[in-house]
């Protein structure tokens, strides 16, 4: 028994560790919230440079037997954070929940992905994955709490969607404080993917699996009809969302932002005074 607790590592003890590159395929650890293309992200990567990713989604044997248990996935992360740091959708780990749960983790490449906040509401709206309620209008989404699920590692919920941006967005940047992390934009991935592989591959002296470089074009969920690359890169990068938001819904977002979070990922406010968004109907793409 020991008469001391073992000390923590520090961030900058994790940081120092860390700058070690280990040899074999580069170990990922993506994180991203839902509707920023973290699928799209891993496949790519996996497809052309030698990585091995920690898994971040239900293995597909437990999802057959479970398709829709909330428990189960709960459940599952639970048991196996210590192998693949949770689930890709969650809060990251702070450098103190870094070392207790896995302290071999300075071997690791983290990765994440934001969408731009607008877009991302948008998307969330349409696509409200592990959400609790239903929603009437996109004002209302904007306006409700959101009550997290057990995998998620945050609080039981946030005060409103626009805080999860904010609150995930900023940890984000905080993780790079203590870990070796790449962040992306989803919409510098949309609009050069392998500028982005090339990237990873020389500052992080990653070895490429295939030369040249293969984007992934087809859709990469599996659903029918499914939208592909060039589906998703007209629509965000041509701001298609705009036409989605209305001035109250854009005032009720910018209420809540986070400016700091903003700006340090280079996005800028959308002033409804100013900025008429796209004329209605707007083509809505689901993510």
């Amino acid at each position: 028994m020991r008469d001391h607790p073992e000390p923590m590592k520090t961030p900058e003890k994790i940081a120092r560790v860390a700058s070690v590159r280990p040899s074999g395929p580069q170990k990922i650890k993506i994180y991203g919230e839902r509707n920023t293309g973290t699928t799209y992200l891993e496949q790519l990567l996996v497809r052309n440079l030698e990585v091995e990713s920690l898994r971040g989604g239900l293995p597909p044997s437990i999802r057959r037997i479970f398709p829709n248990s909330e428990r189960v996935r709960d459940w599952y992360f639970r048991a196996t954070r210590r192998h693949n740091l949770g689930w890709k959708h969650a809060l990251v780990p702070t450098a103190n929940q870094l070392a207790r749960t896995r302290p071999d983790s300075t071997d690791l490449l983290f990765l994440t992905l934001t969408k731009n906040p607008y877009a991302w509401l948008v998307s969330l709206y349409r696509q409200p994955y592990h959400a609790k309620r239903e929603y009437a209008s996109l004002a209302q989404f904007l306006q409700e709490p959101w009550e997290t699920v057990g995998r998620e590692n945050a609080r039981s919920a946030f005060a409103s969607p626009v805080e999860i941006w904010n609150h995930k967005n900023a940890a984000y940047l905080a993780l790079g404080d203590y870990t070796t992390t790449v962040h992306c934009r989803y919409e510098d991935l949309l609009a050069d993917p392998l500028a982005f592989l090339e990237r990873l591959r020389c500052d992080h002296e990653i070895r490429p699996r295939r030369s040249p470089f293969e984007n992934i074009h087809e859709a990469t969920k599996g659903r029918r009809r499914a939208k592909t690359f060039e589906d998703y890169r007209a629509y965000y990068l041509g701001e298609r969302w705009r036409g989605e938001l209305d001035h109250e819904c854009i005032e009720l977002i910018n209420e809540r932002l986070d400016d700091e979070v903003m700006s340090r990922f280079g996005y800028r406010r959308i002033e409804p005074d100013r900025e008429r968004p796209l004329a209605g109907p707007a083509h809505i793409l689901r993510d």
